[in-house]
């Protein structure tokens, strides 16, 4: 079984890899964005949030059903956490 590599660091880091068609990938990708994000002490600024952010969203509208419900659960979770 393949090791997984760690945690980009940092934004950047994220943005290079939000591209990648792997579903298992992309699970992975976003359940480490959304623990990266959780945690006030990692820095937010990025050397292009543009970029970033036009690399998010495709990876956001994915149409892979586990891709899809994965989002939506996190989306719910954070909504109830915020209230």
């Amino acid at each position: 079984m393949a090791r997984q590599p760690p945690p980009p660091k940092d934004l950047d880091g994220f943005q290079l890899l939000l591209s990648t068609a792997d579903t298992k990938r992309k699970l992975q990708i976003g359940t480490d964005l959304i623990s990266y994000l959780g945690d006030p002490s990692n820095p937010i600024d990025c050397m292009d949030i543009g970029l970033f952010i036009d690399g998010l969203i495709p990876w956001m509208q994915s149409n892979n059903f586990k891709v899809r419900s994965f989002l939506s659960h996190k989306a719910l979770d954070v909504n109830l956490s915020a209230k």
